[in-house]
């Protein structure tokens, strides 16, 4: 497993002097620096993420005992409290047999303050890992944390690359994907940060999460497994649109392997692989914690190979739309499904409890946020004025349903989101509107069409006539639906069935 138990906060004096005077060398010779773009921060209340690019590759040698070196560093100022979403993509060339590291971090600039956990409980660094067989090929992986600034001050946020063997290269753009960091979640509302629980290198850890079928355990064991569903997350009443991202790191259990215990590893005969299928649910709950808006990821299925050992996973769903008509809802709940799908066992890869980090995590932010209004009260209100009573505050009329009830037609009878509930402006407002008290369907065998049509119309329901050459009681209604005794909304239709035989020929 490629987490490692060294954090920013947990270094020597020495080596956090080595890293930051590092990283100001590399600002001063302008190497992985540039200007954040003019359209980044908070821009008509959406947030623009900055983002900074490598600009000239930048080469990595093997180094078993360190955690990288720094390739892309972009200083962050911020006041205390204050938090950032910190992205960065690591695109490299590697040769065979590299085990490469994606670590992201912000230290301090004066490199005097341990920044290992913040306010929230979430590092202030993260890294993820996996072995890469072809030669000279091209790599991208991708990082996220959030980042809360401990104390007002500027930051040293860093893309730093890690090769355990062999060598690889960083890439700037224009590559395939290129290399950059980027600062994102620049509105006031909170995010929230999810990770699993610790996992330790061997998967002896009794949190450790195993999928699929070991040897000698063919029955009963899990093949499915859903990460971070128990902590949800509140949107803010002005938040109209969310960003969420979840990172996963996954272990092969192959035969004879040290990230998993011997009672997790596959049959020595299997082909060599592991098969996973995931995919990611941010769902949206309503009062009673029923889904009613759900955004998703298509379930993908992955092979990893004995090889790789080691695979990546992001997931990085379309934007998140939040509903205004959750009955006044904007409670969340992260989903992420993962099922094995054959071959070996697998692992899903965390931190140890002396990380405080995990591989396997995820987070959102608020992307969009607008003034916000309070929901007025409309029930009772006649439909022909509601549309006015909502703008008054700003909202509009969203879906009308019609139903049959004791109260007098054309009053709102039901409202979604309720009174009083803080929504953004421009909001729909979902109505229920009344048809008056049900009507009871009248009998009609027997009648003509003309009788029928009346009787029908005497009580406020509508008449569909077909016909029929039955020969049982021509010109007369022998069927009707819905049937006599019925309660059903007024203006409803009923159709009835008129016998159009005769005692002619169309009888016979």
């Amino acid at each position: 497993m490629l987490i490692r138990s060294r954090i920013v906060g947990a270094r020597s004096v020495a080596g956090r002097i080595a890293v930051v005077s590092a990283a100001v060398a590399l600002l001063a010779s302008a190497v992985g620096f540039s200007a954040p773009p003019a359209a980044a921060g908070l821009v008509s209340g959406f947030s623009n993420p900055e983002r900074t690019v490598l600009q000239t590759n930048v080469p990595v040698d093997a180094d078993p005992g360190d955690v990288g070196k720094a390739v892309l560093t972009v200083p962050v100022t911020l006041q205390a409290g204050q938090t950032r979403r910190i992205s960065d993509q690591l695109t490299v060339t590697v040769t065979q047999g590299t085990e490469v590291e994606n670590f992201l971090e912000c230290i301090d600039w004066a490199g005097d303050h341990d920044l290992g956990v913040n306010a929230g409980g979430h590092p202030q660094e993260q890294n993820s890992g996996t072995n890469y067989l072809t030669s000279m090929g091209h790599l991208t992986m991708h990082g996220s944390l959030l980042f809360t600034a401990p104390f007002t001050g500027t930051f040293l946020c860093q893309v730093r690359a890690h090769a355990d063997a062999g060598s690889l290269t960083a890439l700037a753009a224009p590559s395939p994907g290129g290399t950059w960091l980027e600062v994102d979640n620049f509105t006031s509302d909170a995010p929230l940060w999810w990770q699993t629980d610790t996992c330790d290198t061997t998967g002896r850890d009794p949190h450790c999460i195993f999928l699929g079928l070991p040897l000698g355990h063919e029955k009963n064991h899990p093949v499915t497994t859903t990460l971070f569903e128990h902590d949800g997350w509140i949107a803010a009443p002005d938040a109209t649109m969310a960003d969420v991202v979840a990172h996963m790191q996954i272990t092969s259990c192959h035969y004879d392997t040290g990230s998993c215990p011997e009672r997790e590893w596959g049959d020595f005969h299997e082909p060599g692989y592991a098969k996973i299928r995931t995919h990611l649910d941010f769902i949206q709950l309503d009062p009673r914690n029923a889904p009613c808006h759900v955004t998703s990821t298509p379930d993908t299925e992955y092979t990893i190979s004995d090889d790789v050992h080691h695979l990546l996973v992001d997931y990085a769903p379309p934007p998140v739309m939040i509903s205004a008509t959750c009955g006044g809802s904007r409670r969340f709940v992260l989903h992420v499904v993962v099922s094995w799908a054959g071959g070996n066992p697998v692992k899903i890869d965390a931190g140890s409890v002396y990380t405080f980090r995990s591989a396997t995590n995820a987070n959102v932010i608020v992307r969009r946020v607008v003034p916000t209004t309070s929901v007025p009260p409309v029930i009772g209100v006649d439909e022909g004025e509601v549309a006015g009573h909502l703008a008054g505050s700003g909202l509009v009329v969203g879906t009308v349903t019609r139903v049959a009830s004791p109260f007098r037609a054309g009053i709102v009878i039901d409202q979604n989101s309720p009174a009083g509930t803080v929504e953004p402006t421009g909001s729909p407002v979902n109505l229920t509107i009344s048809l008056g008290p049900a009507v009871t369907v009248p009998d009609l065998g027997g009648d003509t069409a003309a009788q029928a049509t009346r009787e029908l119309t005497a009580v406020g329901l509508f008449t569909r006539i077909q016909q029929t050459a039955r020969c049982i009681a021509p010109g007369q209604v022998i069927g009707q639906t819905p049937s006599a005794g019925t309660s059903v909304a007024p203006g409803s239709t009923v159709t009835i069935t008129i016998d159009s035989g005769t005692s002619g020929i169309l009888c016979r």
